[in-house]
């Protein structure tokens, strides 16, 4: 499986609507329908599922099924979220058919906050798949490169058992997030064909590459890109320059900030994945029909580049992703 698509253009700051087809092209749910840019089920919603012992937290499935009936049809859970029973439920109370929504879901060899990951990738695996309710998934990534000691993995065996999980045709898509350049040239030379083709990275203004020229490469080897906390430029800290900026382009487009944040995401090559519970900015977050100028696009890679902030992985420097 090699990655057909080719997100690269001519313009260094290339239209949105150029990326999204060129993403359609290669990255369709089952029954071939486009997909949407991601909505999330982890950072806002895995901490509030959390701190209930609820089998399923209802407002997890409420937002699901709202962003559903809005037109989402790209879901994004993870094994450490603990969201996957909620994701199942929600595509199933949707009414939506299993094989028009895609599902991306993640595994990580880690603890976090307490919890401990299954033993292995194939236990992981399985369970996801019935805490979904269904019998694939459209991809599965490896959720951080960095294992911890007790795990009997290397980066190199776990990538070794995603491969034969791949080839019970039971994962449509395989690949990283948070990987490096170096991560993905590791696991890429395990396999002659079989190659990732997403990789998952922390994505937006104040952070344009999560690691060493990550987006670059990722571009370069048909690898894409898919921008998670895209929108924490205007809600974790506050950039007074950007703001002030992004509310010019506000005014001129008749957008929201959000619009014009995840417009900025597309036309960097990259596709954003984020949430809301709010009917209105669910449908907002699917109205991109505007271009930014070149002009635009470099004035806020510019201002953002002078504040540069990270939420995630902190304590890593760039050199150690």
């Amino acid at each position: 499986m090699v990655a057909s698509h080719d997100v690269r253009s001519r313009k260094k700051y290339q239209s949105g609507k150029i990326l999204q087809e060129n993403i359609m092209k290669q990255f369709l749910t089952k029954s071939g329908k486009p997909i949407t840019i991601g909505t999330g089920t982890g950072t806002k919603w895995q901490w509030a599922k959390k701190a209930t012992d609820d089998k399923y937290f209802q407002p997890v499935i409420d937002q699901l099924k709202l962003s559903i009936k809005c037109g989402y049809n790209h879901i994004d859970t993870a094994d450490t979220y603990t969201t996957c029973p909620e994701v199942g439920k929600a595509i199933k109370e949707s009414g939506v058919a299993r094989e028009d929504i895609w599902i991306t879901t993640k595994y990580a060899a880690f603890t976090i906050q307490g919890r401990r990951a299954p033993e292995t990738i194939t236990l992981a695996f399985n369970q996801m798949l019935e805490e979904l309710e269904t019998d694939y998934v459209d991809a599965f990534l490896i959720h951080s490169p960095f294992i911890d000691e007790d795990y009997d993995y290397t980066l190199t065996t776990l990538w070794q058992e995603l491969l034969e999980l791949y080839n019970t045709g039971k994962i449509r898509y395989i690949g990283g997030s948070n990987f490096s350049a170096n991560h993905l040239k590791l696991v890429s030379s395990l396999h002659e064909t079989v190659k990732p083709v997403m990789n998952q990275i922390e994505f937006h203004p104040n952070l344009q590459n999560q690691s060493k020229n990550i987006v670059q490469f990722c571009k370069d080897n048909d690898i894409l890109v898919e921008g998670y906390n895209p929108l924490c430029s205007l809600f974790k800290f506050k950039d007074e320059n950007l703001s002030n900026y992004i509310g010019e382009l506000v005014k001129k487009y008749g957008k929201t900030d959000s619009q014009i944040i995840l417009k900025w995401v597309l036309q960097m090559g990259v596709l954003p994945v984020t949430t809301s519970s709010n009917e209105d900015r669910i449908k907002q977050s699917l109205t991109l029909d505007f271009d930014l100028t070149e002009e635009e696009m470099k004035e806020i890679c510019d201002i953002g580049a002078k504040n540069k902030q990270r939420f995630f992985f902190s304590d890593f420097d760039e050199q150690d992703l």
